[in-house]
């Protein structure tokens, strides 16, 4: 009996699992069928994926979640591939891409002016209409032959850019660009075609000045009636004009029309109602358009000339004092904006926020080349002379504005001089030129923002040469120099730094001043004396460096003899001596020799700089240089020797024969030859 239950409970609980498993199988082979809109939508991608030119949309379609949708006709806004929407901030996801599925299907007549469509997810699509175009959110459809493209039920229409989210209809302004040619004598004006126009977003800032954004609208060009038509959804745009040998500018003055004598008209830009310099403009001035007079249409009228203004040639030259003060003036007052600017950025004061950085940069940049315009007018003015009040004083301004240049390369990538864009190469012989002409600190300060120009352009050979100019001191100190520079660690320099960083903020508030100052030095002579893990980290790099040198031999550990002295005297080394007579043609090479190695090509211009001068047999200019690169360059070239002595000749007005020697070392150099450039300013007698 016992047995008998006992089977009939397996039974049982046999039946019970059969049942489970029946049940659970019959859930799993249920299948939810596909809702209409996924039936809709699969349709919709098997059309597109034929379409390359919108393939990274097809792609996010294809992962779109649409099972709770159940409209099967639905109109689409495929996005181009190349829109990455450069001046939109939404991107193309599974999120965003169901805004670009309206429900129900539109054809374009459907389309009509403020129709709102409903998004598959949930967000209102305005319509807009601007004659034939039609804009969805502010975005245009891309134009096509026809209806849209039908997708199974559904239509799907080309976007060029993603849309995003929209609380209330966006309108869509008109602009329209007439440019004109006009000619003095002549009152007739002539629709100009293929003007190009570059349109860009503009914006206003907190103290309302209007500047450009960089945000390009598009590039158009002028049709057979010297027209553009440009149709966008910013209130505030700018743009301007070019065309090869056309300006709207006649002697800086931005044209606006002629009259009936062919007497050429000016817009006045400072208001005054007077035509004078202060409406003078050197550089691309935009032209602005604003609609925040809810205005949805506008016209802008554009004159563009071939003429040019003859320049304005003085009489006689004006006073050099004059000048002067005249260009003092307007540098001062340049210098000042910069440094004002340069506080606004670092320090935010006055009120000053980042959304002025646009109409700061415009207002630098318009001061900048009004500075460059003037000292390029004084220039021309001082070259008509070779006096050499004026002589000097036209370096001056040219020293000056290789400093604005040096400053508005640093800041916007690029130079402008007389309209025309300066290539780096050019600003570069430019200030090498200009040093052949200037000593002392001028010198030095040119070499320093040749070293910038070197650097900005990440030429750091280049950055190097120009420093050498600045450090005044022998090759083979700056040879050590260097050298000891590549042993310093970088966890030593940023100890270095944060200590001065630390000395900075204490000294501003202390009382002993001069005592910080000392303790810090001190600090950075003697790590031991601190305990933090930089300065510990820096002591064990030391002691290892020391132990390596042991084990290698370079320092050797030996006991002295009794009764000698530990370390023998050093042989005396045998000096070269001065000569007796310099001739006075070799004195000017050597009082010229930084513009020679200046004027030179690379590599011979670092060869020259690294050699040394001294006087050869028959009181020829001795070259030496070192055994290498620049021994081979001169010895085994002869015509690069004969480059420099024809270099030499333009320079001097004479023929001077070189002759080159070279040497194992710097120690050697220094030893066997009189180098001239350190004695040269001495008084030396011939007998």
């Amino acid at each position: 009996m016992f047995y008998l239950v006992k089977t009939m409970r397996k039974f049982y609980f046999y039946l019970i699992g059969m049942l489970l498993t029946f049940v659970a199988c019959s859930e799993e082979t249920e299948i939810t069928p596909p809702s209409k809109g996924e039936e809709e939508v699969k349709e919709i991608v098997s059309v597109l994926e034929e379409n390359d030119e919108i393939s990274d949309f097809v792609e996010v379609l294809k992962n779109v979640n649409v099972a709770d949708l159940e409209e099967d006709e639905l109109t689409v806004f495929a996005v181009r591939n190349s829109s990455a929407a450069a001046s939109r901030s939404t991107v193309l996801d599974s999120a965003s891409i169901k805004r670009h599925i309206a429900k129900g299907r539109y054809g374009k007549v459907d389309l009509t002016d403020g129709k709102v469509l409903e998004s598959i997810s949930g967000e209102s699509l305005y319509v807009t209409r601007a004659g034939e175009d039609i804009y969805i959110n502010g975005v245009v459809i891309v134009v096509i032959e026809g209806e849209a493209i039908q997708a199974g039920n559904s239509y799907v229409y080309v976007v060029p850019e993603v849309m995003e989210q929209q609380s209330e209809p966006v309108n869509v302004y008109v602009t329209t660009i007439n440019v004109y040619a006009i000619n003095q004598g002549n009152s007739a004006k002539s629709p100009l075609k293929d003007v190009t126009v570059v349109v860009n977003k503009a914006k206003k800032d907190s103290l309302g000045i209007i500047y450009t954004k960089g945000d390009s609208l598009g590039v158009w060009k002028t049709d057979e009636q010297g027209q553009v038509v440009v149709k966008h959804t910013e209130k505030l745009i700018a743009f301007n004009v070019y065309k090869a040998d056309y300006s709207d500018k006649y002697d800086n003055y931005l044209l606006g029309g002629i009259d009936n004598t062919g007497k050429f008209m000016y817009v006045d830009l400072n208001g005054d109602g007077k035509f004078t310099k202060e409406d003078k403009v050197d550089f691309a001035l935009p032209y602005y358009v604003d609609y925040e007079n809810n205005t949805k249409a506008s016209t802008k009228t554009v004159y563009m000339t071939t003429d040019i203004a003859e320049p304005e040639v003085p009489e006689e030259l004006p006073d050099a004092d004059s000048v002067r003060v005249a260009w003092k003036d307007v540098l001062t007052d340049y210098m000042r904006y910069n440094v004002e600017a340069e506080s606004k950025l670092v320090q935010g004061y006055a009120n000053f926020d980042y959304s002025q950085v646009g109409s700061l940069s415009d207002s630098l940049w318009s001061k900048a080349y009004n500075l460059v315009n003037k000292g390029n007018q004084f220039v021309d003015v001082l070259s008509n002379s070779t006096e050499e009040q004026y002589f000097e004083l036209k370096q001056n301004i040219l020293m000056d504005l290789s400093l604005v240049y040096t400053q508005l390369y640093g800041y916007y990538g690029q130079m402008v001089d007389r309209g025309s864009v300066i290539p780096e190469d050019q600003l570069i012989e430019q200030m090498e030129s200009l040093s052949m002409y200037i000593n002392g600190n001028r010198r030095y300060a040119l070499s320093v923002m040749l070293a910038k120009v070197h650097l900005l352009r990440q030429d750091w050979q280049g950055a190097a040469y120009s420093c050498e100019e600045v450090i005044d001191i022998s090759s083979e100190n700056l040879a050590r120099l260097k050298e000891e520079a590549q042993q310093i660690e970088v966890d030593a320099i940023m100890r270095d730094i944060r200590c001065f960083s630390e000395l900075s903020g204490r000294i501003r508030y202390a009382g002993q001043k001069r005592v910080l100052i000392e303790m810090a030095l001190i600090r950075l002579c003697r790590p031991e004396m601190e305990t933090n893990e930089d300065t510990l980290l820096e002591r064990i790099r030391k002691l290892e460096q020391t132990v390596e040198q042991i084990e290698s031999g370079s320092i050797a550990i030996a006991a002295a003899p009794t009764g000698q002295p530990a370390v023998q005297a050093a042989a005396p080394v045998r000096r070269a001596e001065l000569p007796k007579a310099v001739p006075e043609e070799i004195k000017e090479i050597v009082a010229k020799w930084p513009r020679v190695a200046g004027s030179a090509q690379q590599p011979m211009k670092s060869y020259l700089k690294n050699a040394r001068l001294s006087l050869g047999g028959d009181n020829r200019l001795l070259l030496v240089v070192e055994d290498g690169l620049a021994s081979d360059y001169f010895t085994k070239e002869p015509a690069n020797k004969g480059a420099l002595e024809q270099l030499l000749a333009e320079l001097t007005g004479r023929q001077i024969e070189v002759e080159v020697r070279s040497v194992r070392s710097k120690q050697e150099m220094e030893s066997s030859y009189v180098d001239l450039t350190r004695v040269i300013h001495m008084d030396i007698e011939e007998e």
